[in-house]
């Protein structure tokens, strides 16, 4: 009996207090993962991970508006991330819908780049994307833009600009 209960206990928390880990969105599944791997871990030289590496992007509006740029419009430029340098085109998602992309990286947001969010992290939304739809911007535009983002993260914080 007693080893019943326990059984029951233990059934218990596992359905009910642990933590739940969130399904990936479909748009991740099938846009995303193709480079930077389900686990966010990215590819070596080519694909930069996403683990612990865009979360304090959010810190700055500047911030916020490069990742819905990078979604919308792409990027084409080497990058340096974790120290490494990375050579991949990233094509742009402008076909996907303003919530799938919102949610996708949401989703990329909250699973891999956690610990590097800021406390008071607000959710993107559909309407963000709507409307920095309009800004017309090329794959090098966006790429000079993350240039200057990482100046300005640097002078704020410059102990941890390794991690982008």
């Amino acid at each position: 009996m007693r080893a019943r209960l326990l059984l029951v206990v233990w059934v218990f928390t596992l359905r009910f207090a642990a933590p739940a880990h969130a399904q990936a969105p479909l748009a991740f599944q099938q846009r995303c993962t193709v480079c930077h791997q389900a686990t966010g871990s990215g590819v070596p030289g080519i694909y930069p991970p996403l683990a612990d590496a865009i979360g304090a992007y959010v810190r700055v509006p500047q911030g916020r508006t490069f990742l819905i740029h990078l979604l919308l419009f792409g990027m084409d430029g080497a990058v340096k991330s974790h120290g490494a340098t990375y050579d991949g085109l990233m094509p742009p998602a402008a076909d996907l819908s303003d919530s799938d992309l919102a949610e996708a990286l949401n989703y990329v947001l909250r699973t891999f780049s956690v610990a590097t969010l800021p406390r008071d992290f607000k959710p993107f939304t559909a309407i963000e994307f709507k409307t920095a739809r309009a800004s017309q911007l090329t794959a090098s535009d966006v790429y000079h833009e993350r240039e200057k983002l990482l100046t300005l993260l640097d002078k704020a914080a410059p102990a941890s600009a390794g991690n982008r």
